[in-house]
């Protein structure tokens, strides 16, 4: 018997099982997506399971601890170990976390942890009849979403280790390093691990500069003072400059200044990106170890695909040294390897669909290190080469993740804070790391029009993430995504009273942009999981989702025909976003676009598509008897391929104004004229769907940012024992 073999140690203090923490207390399990929050009944099963850890405990014996006060069929224990097994990612056949016992019970063979014990509780060897467990990972992937779509999950704050550190380290918790008001962004660490450069806009968040902050002790100070926007600092080898890129009146240009103080000197232009908030998304520079290049994107011939180029630091021709293929967004954010010879970068083949490359600069040679197809905030190479810190959406929330040099499953890394960000890691002092660590409440509130004197009223709020709103019409029913609960599901709220409930259960799948059928029976909605994403249908009443039999390859954003038989939606099509239909009962699909598109929505006649692209401007219209898209709504802007809403009358969408306001216009589709109804001073997300409209009512459900923060984190890892 193990020399822990006693239920009662596990019901009541925090433990682990493998890396996740479990706090019996809260019935919470956390894990590489966040907190899940599970009934109190299941995380009961998992803390007897971990009482006798290693053992095989009888499904009578479960059944006499856990509904010891209650009848219940064999089912209700059957379903919380299916349960536990989503949450942990484990494979019933292949398991590494909870095995079956056939015509017995249920043994624990992860490696169980008491918090603040050292010594973890291993499990025996297997019996000779069952072979050992293999490992598996689960990979649900993220929701849709560029670099500026913003995601939160309240995450423990756990202990950090790396995977390429030194496993006999003794890991040390990460420590803010900033906590000013705003937002501090793309922090690097300088070589030697005692300084870190960031952009700031200051206290009064009115100039956008770098400051430079010792990490032991003292004050930031301001390193530059332009007017305009300091942005993407990167250190010299040596740390006695930082390179960074300035945008204003004047555009584009990248700028080398001494770390301490100095006038600073231009050594090239850059590509004016035109984008709201350009301060989350400008592109990132890199210098080489050798102290002779910057590395950054540059602007293919008609203006994609990006492409990345090592620009002289003391002057010359520059190299391009990526070919993205035709049809990419293209390569952004570079980094070098320690030794110089490989650049890893972000390869975007549509936007917010990216993966880990490296090329090596001896041979051009390029390899793949991620298949994940997700938005990737900021890498860098570990001190020793082996491998890269990145951080993704491939489990929901923004977490940090390593993969090797040649490349393999990315291994999560438990790092604390909330959706952590833009990695740096120290070249001379390993073990010594920065990261941005973000935090979000966004809610969803109801606007109505031509009245000013009527204040807005919040239809979904909590301190997470509320976003997404899909309302029908006539039924009043209003669905959305919400990771109030630990992971995100889908939610439904009836008319503009009550609470909301829960309609999926996909623990660790990721759902997304929902959308109704016209009878307001059923939801339409993505599914984001082990790196690909698909369409799913959802009857609301029986509560069983069933998977859309479409073209092969990633689905996305579904929206049903007026009759109810078919889907229209995106799928990849020779590298492009194209717009397909496919029959709800099964069939074969039918391609819809030939130049590209995204999100759509059929007019009730059936006569007419909307849709709109999702990697430039504006709304076009499809007659689907035959002919040529033509542009109904230019002032629709790149990354709003989602906020706006089709009625009988013309399209309700979102216009947005330099400086962050924005409008909900109305495009009256007889007189084919638009007008602004309402403005809009919160922050609104882009490259997510945050608008959704009940016409009858006169308002318009919108996903604002409440409050939004993110500071500088810094962890040191102790010496090695």
């Amino acid at each position: 018997m193990n020399e822990l073999s006693d239920p009662g140690l596990f019901e009541d203090g925090d433990f682990r099982v493998g890396p996740w923490l479990v706090q019996p207390r809260r019935n919470l399990i956390h894990g590489p997506e966040g907190p899940v929050r599970l009934e109190p009944k299941i995380i009961e099963v998992l803390a007897c399971l971990a009482g006798q850890a290693g053992q095989t405990v009888s499904r009578e014996r479960l059944h006499e601890v856990v509904w010891r006060d209650s009848f219940v069929t064999e089912k209700a224990l059957t379903r919380a170990v299916w349960t536990l097994r989503r949450v942990f990612g484990d494979d019933a056949k292949q398991p590494a976390v909870i095995e079956t016992i056939p015509k017995r019970g249920y043994r624990l063979i992860a490696p169980v942890t008491p918090v603040g014990q050292a010594r973890p509780i291993e499990a025996s060897a297997p019996a000779a009849d069952h072979p050992p467990p293999r490992v598996r990972r689960s990979t649900a992937a993220g929701i849709w979403g560029l670099a500026a779509a913003l995601a939160a999950l309240a995450a423990a704050w756990l202990w950090l280790r790396p995977v390429f550190f030194d496993e006999r380290s003794n890991p040390a918790p990460a420590a803010p390093l900033t906590s000013y008001a705003g937002h501090e962004l793309r922090p690097r660490i300088s070589p030697s691990g005692d300084r870190v450069v960031f952009a700031w806009a200051g206290a009064a968040g009115d100039n956008w500069d770098l400051y430079v902050k010792q990490i032991k002790n003292g004050n930031a100070f301001r390193l530059t003072e332009k007017p305009g926007r300091d942005l993407t600092p990167a250190w010299s080898p040596d740390g006695s400059e930082i390179a960074y890129t300035h945008y204003g009146d004047g555009g584009c240009g990248v700028y080398i200044q001494a770390a301490l103080a100095g006038a600073p000197r231009k050594v090239a232009d850059c590509f004016m990106l035109e984008a709201p908030y350009l301060e989350f998304v400008a592109p990132k520079l890199a210098w080489s170890p050798d102290g002779r290049y910057l590395a950054f994107p540059r602007a293919g011939p008609r203006g994609l695909p990006l492409r990345l180029a090592l620009i002289p630091v003391d002057g010359g021709p520059e190299k391009t040294v990526t070919r993205p293929p035709d049809g990419a967004v293209g390569d952004l954010e570079p980094s070098f390897s320690p030794d110089g010879r490989f650049l890893a970068f972000t390869r975007l083949s549509q936007w917010a669909s990216g993966d880990l490359h490296l090329v090596d600069l001896e041979t051009s040679r390029e390899t793949r290190l991620t298949r994940d197809h997700r938005t990737i905030l900021g890498h860098d190479w570990h001190a020793d080469g082996r491998g890269l810190v990145f951080s993704s959406n491939r489990r929901g929330a923004y977490q940090l993740w390593s993969v090797p040099r040649g490349g393999g499953e990315p291994s999560w890394i438990p790092a604390a804070g909330g959706n952590l960000k833009y990695p740096s890691m120290a070249r001379g002092a390993a073990g010594r790391w920065v990261y941005e660590n973000w935090r979000y409440d966004t809610n969803l509130w109801g606007h109505r029009f031509g009245d000013a004197s009527q204040p807005a009223v919040r239809l979904a709020a909590s301190t997470a993430w509320d976003c997404q709103p899909a309302v029908h019409r006539d039924t009043r029913r209003l669905a959305f995504v919400s990771n109030r609960t630990g992971g995100f599901e889908l939610w439904l709220r009836d008319g503009q009273d009550g609470e909301p409930r829960q309609l999926t259960h996909l623990n660790g799948a990721l759902p997304a942009n929902p959308s109704w059928s016209p009878d307001g029976d059923s939801l339409a909605f993505e599914v984001a999981e082990q790196g690909r994403v698909s369409i799913w249908t959802l009857d609301v009443a029986d509560g069983q989702p069933r998977r859309l039999a479409g073209p092969p390859g990633d689905l996305a954003m579904p929206a049903w025909s007026a009759d109810g038989v078919w889907l229209y939606h995106a799928a990849v099509t020779d590298g492009v976003w194209q717009i397909w239909r496919s029959p709800i009962a099964g069939g074969q699909p039918v391609q819809v676009t030939r130049e590209g598109g995204f999100a759509c929505a059929a007019s009730a006649d059936g006569e007419t598509l909307f849709f709109a692209h999702v990697d430039r401007r504006g709304l076009w219209r499809l007659p689907l008897a035959g002919g040529a898209p033509v542009l109904a709504i230019p002032e629709l802007q790149v990354g709003d391929w989602g906020n706006w809403a089709l009625t009988g009358q013309g399209v309700f969408y979102l216009e947005r104004e330099p400086g962050g306001a924005s409008h909900v216009a109305f495009w009256d589709g007889e007189r084919e004229k638009a007008e602004r109804l309402l403005r809009l001073d919160q922050m609104i997300p882009y490259h997510e769907r945050a608008l959704a409209i009940w016409p009858g009512e006169g308002v318009a459900i919108v996903a604002q940012i409440d409050e939004t923060e993110a500071d500088v984190m810094v962890v040191t890892e102790t010496a090695a024992r």
